[in-house]
């Protein structure tokens, strides 16, 4: 077997390379309350193409003709950069060298904690529409 030394394959090319890598030494703070709100803003894009799918009178100009397409963009896009966000989190706590089982049990946590935070999120503002 190859030995993981924390570089992304060939394949996935330069540019999933760039969003995701990180230095662990550059953590602090502030890239955990950025990283949080970013799960926010994306889950946001979700609850908004959940509710325009919806309530498709909501819409106004150009989204009112491809209301159906459009929501569907936005749920897909939110989706993906929720992904995006996790796999960056865990490619991060990949790099940092530490013991497989608080690895693991830090990655049910991060996914539990992500998958609550989405449904509590898209079960309320589902509610109140």
């Amino acid at each position: 077997m190859t030995e993981n030394k924390g570089t992304l394959s060939n394949k996935s090319g330069p540019i999933l390379k760039k969003l995701i890598d990180m230095d662990p030494e550059d953590i602090n703070l502030k890239y955990i309350f950025d990283h949080i709100r970013n799960y926010g803003i994306a889950s946001t894009m979700m609850i908004a193409g959940l509710y325009l799918w919806k309530h498709p009178e909501s819409a106004f100009g150009i989204i009112l003709i491809f209301s159906e397409f459009w929501s569907l963009s936005l749920i897909l896009l939110g989706l993906f950069l929720n992904i995006l966000n996790l796999t960056q989190i865990i490619w991060v706590l990949g790099k940092v060298k530490m013991p497989l089982g608080i690895y693991i049990f830090l990655m049910f946590l991060i996914f539990y904690i992500v998958l609550s935070f989405l449904a509590s999120y898209a079960k309320y503002f589902m509610s109140i529409s």
